[in-house]
């Protein structure tokens, strides 16, 4: 770059995240605790190019924003991960704002705020105008008001596994869950939220679902369909996992909204990834057993039904295999991964007309996907397509 211009950087760390695989040399400072291990080489990296910046004298300049975006229960609220539950072992994440003329140094806020505060926090570093219609603020020079509160969600049960979505607010005395069961936690006394005050005292949510129902009063965003990504673009995303995504087709209700579907699950939740474990393991029969009764008692969990029919697949069990795939795919006819197996099922079992479609239908919502377009490129191949056949293969070079 031009060392005589400003510039922004913008460098992410996918770490720490699932499956928790740290330098080994990370491992013994933190007695053998991979996901600490890898906490302490994403402190190690930042370590390095806040020293680059240092040594160039960039850094008494330079103002620097560090943030996660979630953080991981490690069960102890039963999920293994994060993703499914709000609770504050996910929601509550390091907010790092360092300025270049050290202001507040060395202070640790208990102010509320959101990572939504972090655009306009650059916004301002950078001597821009305040952004628009935005629901953050900016931390970098006016403090947070007393009576801040911040919205939290979690759509993933919903979306994935058929469950209830969960959304809240939380404020400096407390959060509120809203959900089949509700919850109430007496934060500054209760930070490792043991004790749902919501039965002994529920009039006491009735300003949390205020604030939840102002939310539902505003414009949603509209939806943006005809947006052109550069291909490198879309490359690099794919690579850190971002291109993946819930049917855009699905109706999201709003936050108070009666959807008469179950709390989250955790039993559910544990067995399904059980079942996911094993079947990467090779597992493939161990795997069936557990997924089974899960789409049983929930006929709406569609990750359920998805590595059912991966399963019965590989295990070449063709007629269950496609019985799964349909129902899955009248759940969620948007993953890729449905319509390619689909087609392969379709195949195995001599109907290669009924396979096409599901072939065509995989490789357009996902075209970077390699062997959904193996198994186009073969299946026209038998229904007498020669010349597309080879104009699949040979966008495979």
């Amino acid at each position: 770059r031009d060392p005589s211009r400003r510039f922004f950087l913008w460098v992410h760390f996918f770490d720490p995240h699932a499956p928790y695989a740290p330098p080994e040399r990370f491992l013994r400072p933190a007695a053998g605790n991979p996901y600490v291990a890898e906490v302490a080489a994403v402190d190690h990296q930042v370590g390095r190019l806040l020293s680059f910046l240092e040594a160039r004298g960039e850094l008494a300049h330079t103002a620097v924003v560090l943030v996660a975006d979630h953080g991981e229960d490690m069960f102890e609220h039963g999920e293994p991960t994060h993703a499914v539950y709000c609770y504050d072992t996910s929601l509550r994440v390091p907010l790092v704002v360092r300025r270049p003329d050290r202001a507040r140094a060395g202070e640790r806020s208990d102010e509320v705020v959101s990572v939504a505060d972090v655009g306009p926090t650059l916004a301002a570093a950078l001597g821009l105008e305040a952004l628009p219609d935005v629901d953050g603020l900016s931390l970098w020079d006016a403090p947070v008001p007393e009576d801040r509160g911040v919205y939290f969600e979690s759509y993933y049960g919903f979306l994935y596994y058929g469950w209830s979505p969960i959304a809240g607010w939380a404020d400096a005395q407390a959060k509120y869950l809203h959900g089949p069961v509700p919850e109430l936690f007496d934060t500054r006394n209760d930070e490792v939220e043991q004790h749902n005050l919501h039965a002994a005292d529920p009039s006491r949510a009735d300003a949390y679902r205020a604030r939840l129902a102002e939310l539902t009063l505003r414009p949603r965003l509209a939806e943006q369909r005809d947006v052109e990504l550069d291909e490198d673009l879309l490359r690099d995303l794919a690579s850190l996992g971002y291109t993946s995504g819930p049917p855009l087709d699905v109706r999201l209700p709003d936050p108070l909204e009666v959807t008469r579907l179950p709390a989250p699950r955790l039993q559910e939740l544990l067995d399904l990834l059980k079942a996911t474990r094993l079947s990467d393991q090779g597992q493939l029969e161990a795997a069936v057993e557990l997924l089974r009764p899960i789409v049983l008692e929930n006929p709406r969990n569609v990750a359920a039904h998805d590595e059912l029919g991966k399963c019965l697949g590989r295990l070449e069990r063709w007629p269950e295999a496609l019985d799964v795939l349909q129902r899955m795919l009248a759940l969620d006819d948007s993953r890729p991964t449905v319509h390619i197996n689909l087609a392969v099922a379709y195949e195995a079992t001599g109907r290669p007309d009924l396979a096409l479609p599901h072939a065509r239908r995989g490789v357009e919502i996902d075209p970077e996907h390699r062997l959904g377009r193996v198994n186009l490129a073969r299946i026209l191949d038998k229904l007498g397509h020669a010349d597309e056949a080879a104009e699949v293969r040979a966008s495979l070079r």
